[in-house]
């Protein structure tokens, strides 16, 4: 039934078992403090594990502290840390499963923060929401660097296989790689190649850091930039070493150029689907595509398609943690019921209605 999903992907010297990639997801109620893993968060990815999926991307991680107000995220800003990321990624490694960790910073959209900084001067409401930020200098933007590349050899420290860089959800890199919101005008800003600069210059002290064995991964958005414009960035972010592309929202602006992200009426899957496919035209490198890919079926016909080198679920794996094996071995789907205005496991995963209505047929 399924000649491509859980085949093994070959990238580089590394074998996954499958193709089926479990992103990061952040995930609240768990009671986090301070950037600190608690054990029901251990617990969480140990489920997620069991079920034996090619590759688990572990939640977004802060590379910087939080302001007051902010999520209860957990980070690797502090030597401290390790010891609590490290739970999570021996926790993993017990299922045979490899596991990488997402680093991130805000930026402009950072939950309560007052003047934030980011990769320019920026005032306006084209987020569909007001944010208001400062452009950093060149030493501040270096700082910021350091503090992706020092959470990286934290990671490695704790026995992660690789990080993957957030550059995409509206956070800090999808800022600098945006034309909207990145006006500098020194190198750091107006051509593609200087708006990529940042991250490639990240990309380059992770790799230096932490060697040629470790998996080095980013998350770029689609929703920002020209699909010509992201396959040129991708080319340079792959020669910093960048070996896979996780590819997702951007910043989601009501006037960025979107033609590379919206699918003809009758394309068979996602927008977001619809993206990697035009990104994959342009490119060679290895892709990871996302965007309601809810059963097995629909993942191995996007492999088939060669749209991407893995496939990624996220809401029906929070649902029910069993969901690769359920495909694997054709038992029933329990659905994801895609609340709205947001998905209530990232409230509190304590109150999914598709956990809850899972929990209510299996207790019959």
């Amino acid at each position: 039934m399924f000649n491509k999903l859980f085949d093994p992907m070959q990238l580089g010297a590394r074998t996954f078992e499958n193709r089926l990639v479990i992103p990061a997801v952040h995930t609240m109620g768990h009671g986090s403090v301070d950037g600190f893993v608690t054990d029901s968060v251990v617990a969480h990815y140990d489920r997620l594990a069991a079920a034996r999926p090619g590759l688990i991307i572990v939640e977004s991680t802060a590379v910087m502290p939080k302001p007051k107000g902010g999520s209860e995220q957990r980070g690797l800003y502090l030597d401290a840390h390790i010891e609590g990321q490290a739970r999570i990624a021996a926790a993993i490694h017990a299922h045979g499963v490899p596991c990488i960790v997402q680093l991130q910073t805000s930026g402009l959209t950072g939950k309560g923060a007052i003047d934030p900084p980011t990769i320019a001067d920026y005032e306006g409401d084209d987020f569909d929401t007001y944010y208001k930020g400062h452009g950093m200098t060149v030493d501040e933007l270096h700082n910021v660097q350091e503090r992706f590349i020092s959470a990286a050899v934290r990671a490695q420290k704790a026995g992660y296989d690789g990080v993957e860089i957030h550059g995409a959800h509206r956070y800090l890199i999808a800022q600098t790689l945006s034309p909207i919101v990145n006006t500098r005008t020194d190198e750091y800003g107006g051509s593609v190649e200087n708006r990529a600069r940042f991250a490639v210059e990240i990309a380059r002290g992770i790799r230096a850091q932490c060697g040629p064995d470790f998996l080095l991964a980013i998350r770029l958005g689609m929703t920002d930039i020209s699909a010509e414009e992201l396959a040129q960035t991708i080319e340079l972010l792959r020669r910093a070493g960048v070996e896979l592309f996780d590819l997702s929202h951007g910043l989601m602006m009501t006037n960025a150029p979107r033609a590379s992200y919206h699918k003809p009426a009758e394309y068979p899957f996602s927008d977001l689907v619809y993206g990697a496919s035009r990104i994959r035209k342009l490119t060679d490198a290895p892709l990871i595509c996302v965007g309601e890919i809810t059963n097995g079926e629909t993942a191995e016909r996007i492999l088939e398609a060669d749209i991407a080198d893995f496939t990624a679920v996220a809401r029906y794996i929070l649902v029910d943690a069993a969901w690769p094996d359920r495909v694997r071995t054709g038992q029933e789907i329990f659905p994801c019921f895609h609340c709205k205005p947001r998905c209530r496991f990232l409230i509190d995963g304590q109150n999914c209605p598709g956990r809850a209505a899972k929990a209510k047929k299996e207790n019959k």
